[in-house]
């Protein structure tokens, strides 16, 4: 049997209409990242801030070497640097610890080797700065 014109219209007109619901759109979107994915860099020292009397202290060569190291693995790693009494830029040693985002990720727990554990509050996170409430109030801001 030969088709007739108009079935072969519908026939076209159907492989038309598959062609445009088959593709999928190259261009959508990732979605965003999650706070663990954010945190989970190497985070230099940039500034740290008193709100209960606006003090601040900005790094400088010395001090922003200091920096915060939150793996994938939940493995905390630190380093500080400052100058000794003798005003020479130095650091300690390299803190191991062990982290997790707690309270619906606005909160880092942080335990160390001894089993000590130190909380911070997540005050802002994005891809390139990270702002941390210390106990006490104090705002430290890192930069990656």
């Amino acid at each position: 049997m030969i088709p007739t014109r108009s079935s072969l219209r519908l026939i076209i007109a159907l492989f038309v209409m598959a062609s445009f619901t088959s593709c999928s759109k190259k261009d959508d979107a990732p979605p965003p990242p999650t706070k663990a994915e954010l945190l989970a860099h190497k985070w230099f020292f940039s500034k740290w801030e008193d709100p209960s009397d606006g003090t601040f202290r900005l790094a400088d060569s010395c001090t922003e070497q200091t920096f915060f190291d939150f793996k994938t693995d939940n493995t905390f790693l630190s380093q500080e640097f400052d100058y000794d009494s003798g005003n020479v830029c130095t650091h300690g040693l390299v803190d191991i610890s062990t982290y997790i985002l707690t309270e619906n990720d606005t909160k880092i727990m942080v335990t160390n080797s001894m089993g000590g554990q130190s909380t911070f509050i997540i005050n802002s996170l994005s891809e390139t700065v990270l702002a941390l409430k210390f106990e006490g109030g104090t705002i430290y801001t890192f930069n990656r």
